[in-house]
């Protein structure tokens, strides 16, 4: 009852297991994105987080974030994202204010030009900021800005080192996504297959898969992608891999 109040409350009601799994699935990986970031965010004064749990030891709906039979769940790929070294986010604090932070938990100096600020779904920059951080081995750096997290169709996001982040404070409840985009596949052997995905517009979550998907390895998945973007995944198999057996669906086709 619990995951159906969140479920409704945040995405609206689960009408089929399926939307339940999708709509699940995405609550879970946008908790523990905040939670692993804001305590990274705040490592001066925290100890450091470790999730739990890693993997479901019999086949069920838990909090593991890789299932029974070896598939890794949503969550599992946004731990890879949040626990990079060398990171950068927003924090909402207790104090209403969202901060930038930045994280370097690696042994080198990094010298990293970040750009910041908020935009609407449909690629519409409504606020940046650009500038050069130098930030040394084991750094943090945090800046409050005045940047308005809140706001229907609209997002924060920061640009750092050749990545980025997206965030809203809110695991994107005002967002009402429209996903289009187009997938190229290119199968570079017969064990590893590449999927270029071009974004119309603002995708959310897109999820590949294939039928008996555990015995298939992804570079990422479940992927956010702003308009005009541009991204391929890589996807690996002892099997011999058949490119029109791919499957791909986004957070809103998956919840239909």
């Amino acid at each position: 009852k619990r995951e159906e109040l969140y479920i409704r409350d945040t995405y609206g009601e689960a009408r089929t297991l399926s939307d339940f799994t999708a709509k699940g699935m995405q609550i879970q990986a946008e908790a523990l994105k905040t939670e692993i970031e804001f305590a990274r965010a705040n490592k001066d004064v925290s100890g450091g987080i470790m999730n739990w749990m890693y993997s479901d030891i019999w086949p069920s709906g838990t909090w593991a974030i890789i299932d029974y039979y070896l598939e890794p769940k949503q969550a599992y790929y946004q731990l890879k994202r949040s626990y990079q070294p060398l990171y950068a986010t927003f924090v909402y604090c207790a104090d209403g204010k969202t901060r930038l932070a930045v994280m370097n938990d690696t042994f080198e100096d990094a010298e990293i030009e970040i750009r910041y600020g908020k935009k609407m779904l449909n690629g519409e920059v409504v606020a940046e900021k650009t500038f050069t951080l130098q930030l040394p081995a084991g750094g943090l750096y945090r800046e409050e800005t005045d940047l308005d997290p809140e706001g229907k169709d609209s997002y924060l996001f920061v640009e750092y080192g050749g990545k980025k982040t997206l965030y809203t404070p809110d695991f994107w409840r005002n967002c009402a996504f429209s996903s289009r985009y187009d997938v190229k596949t290119k199968l570079i052997d017969p064990h590893k297959l590449q999927a270029t995905i071009k974004a119309d517009t603002f995708v959310k979550a897109l999820f590949f898969s294939f039928k008996d998907n555990y015995a298939y390895l992804y570079d990422d998945n479940y992927i956010d992608m702003e308009a005009g973007e541009e991204r391929t995944v890589e996807i690996t198999s002892e099997r011999e891999i058949d490119p029109s057996a791919l499957q791909y669906a986004s957070f809103d086709e998956r919840t239909k």
